[in-house]
């Protein structure tokens, strides 16, 4: 159930509430917005069928990730279902290449989808000539740029140095454009490279925009992961909630499992802002209500080299 910001009802499908006139469209606030930009540039697309007001949607394997996306959006985006089984994603995927491909390689496809809003009718145009083109006017900001590194970018690992990784992010559809894409970048201070339908950052640039797009959201810790220093482990956010959360340790005990004082781990799990237990043993601070899997280097490494495609990641 969703409620509306105009009446305070609560309504299943609220775009129906909202399409026989009893209350206005819901407002789409700044960060919203560039959420919704960030995410069309990569596996997002808006459907503008009949003549009706257009709807977001977006398809991807991370169900955790479309949780999170729904819950920023929860006012005009409906709830995350499957939409399509794994055989069913190797076959429509089988249909569109013609190299051969291993059904055992993909898995389940989950979406969700905005209410039709006449918001989105600017972000129809980037549609206007027939493919999915970016505006002359865009300019990218941390939200836009880490929805687009998310969607549609991974990090190139070296095999055996972690450490040694670059950020790549793919654009096919304005490998034609590389001026382009080039000042999107050198207007927020990076100067990337175009490599065969891809931006491609050097290892230390890499790490400046991890940086600057700031922590990773919900699903896609692995694209940051390899860049954490593996001396200092209480650095990892994933790893110390698995630990102190997940596993119900003690902050001695988790103090004990990565090799530093209990000071340390207190001081890292405020400056990650996760939940910390207080007198009475019960959690305060971020929500709880999600589970963190740490995958281990090998898996990370080939989730990051197949990005986001309906290939399986793990």
């Amino acid at each position: 159930m969703i409620e509306c910001d105009n009446c305070g009802a609560e309504y299943e499908r609220l775009g129906q509430h909202i399409a026989m006139g009893e209350c206005g469209y819901p407002h789409i606030s700044d960060y919203q917005t560039s959420l919704l930009k960030g995410a069309l540039m990569g596996d997002g697309c808006v459907s503008n069928r009949n003549g009706e007001n257009p709807y977001f949607v977006i398809e991807m394997v991370n169900e955790r990730f479309l949780q999170w996306f729904q819950t920023e959006l929860s006012q005009i985006m409906y709830s995350v279902k499957k939409a399509k089984n794994a055989k069913q994603s190797y076959e429509s995927t089988k249909r569109t290449l013609d190299h051969n491909l291993n059904q055992d390689n993909f898995q389940d496809t989950y979406r969700t989808q905005t209410m039709r809003h006449p918001w989105f009718s600017k972000l129809a145009e980037w549609y206007s000539t027939g493919e999915k083109r970016y505006p002359d006017d865009l300019e990218l900001n941390k939200t836009i740029a880490k929805m687009w590194y998310v969607t549609d970018g991974g990090l190139r690992v070296k095999s055996g140095d972690n450490h040694n990784s670059n950020v790549t992010i793919s654009c096919d559809n304005e490998s034609d454009r590389v001026e382009y894409i080039q000042n999107l970048f050198s207007r927020v201070g990076f100067e990337p490279h175009f490599n065969d339908g891809n931006i491609v950052f050097t290892v230390s640039e890499s790490q400046e925009f991890l940086d600057w797009i700031g922590d990773p959201v919900p699903g896609f810790n692995y694209k940051w992961c390899e860049f954490i220093d593996q001396s200092k482990p209480w650095h990892d956010k994933e790893r110390l909630y698995d630990l102190y959360v997940n596993s119900d340790l003690s902050l001695s005990a988790v103090a004990n499992e990565l090799g530093c004082s209990d000071r340390t781990v207190a001081k890292w799990l405020r400056k990650h802002n996760l939940p910390v237990r207080n007198h009475a043993g019960e959690f305060e601070g971020e929500s709880t209500n999600y589970r963190v899997t740490v995958l281990p280097t090998w898996q990370r490494q080939k989730m990051s080299q197949l990005g986001n495609s309906t290939l399986k990641a793990s």
